[in-house]
């Protein structure tokens, strides 16, 4: 095996950690994109459906309204386990990375990630009641509102 610097160990297991990251913030990106196309679709598909010409139709409109939801429930949780696939291998990297590097100032990198994690968790404010709750349950309760909605059309 030839001898590999330290730097370029250090520069790849970055690289892969960066990139892993950037599919992370992409698939957010993803959910939010979808999130917005089928809601603003089911608002107008709403308001057809309000029209007296298109009443005869209330049940297709509302039928296409649930599809909508349920397709981005679907989508969302495909895209979460896509997130989650590239946040594990993103921690890998930097494990390998912290174990690589070693301790500097009594510390490793993984310790760091660690402890601002913690002092994350434990501020005590407005937004701290939302620590333990994932973004993807939002999401998924946009599109389920969504389902709501259109079963709510149907019926009224």
């Amino acid at each position: 095996m030839r001898d590999i610097p330290a730097t370029e160990i250090i520069k790849t297991l970055i690289e892969h950690e960066k990139e892993n990251n950037t599919f992370i913030r992409h698939y957010e990106d993803v959910r939010f994109k979808i999130t917005q196309i089928n809601v603003t679709l089911s608002v107008l598909l709403i308001g057809a459906s309000r029209f007296g010409t298109l009443q005869s139709s209330k049940i297709l409109l509302s039928a296409f309204i649930i599809i909508l939801g349920v397709h981005g429930v679907l989508v969302c949780a495909k895209y979460t386990e896509r997130a989650d696939r590239h946040a594990v291998i993103s921690r890998a990297y930097r494990q390998a990375l912290s174990e690589f590097v070693g301790n500097f100032d009594d510390t490793t990198l993984e310790e760091i990630h660690q402890n601002a994690s913690e002092r994350h968790r434990s501020h005590k404010n407005v937004t701290g009641i939302f620590v333990n709750i994932r973004a993807r349950w939002f999401w998924a309760a946009v599109h389920f509102a969504v389902v709501i909605l259109g079963i709510f059309v149907a019926i009224t």
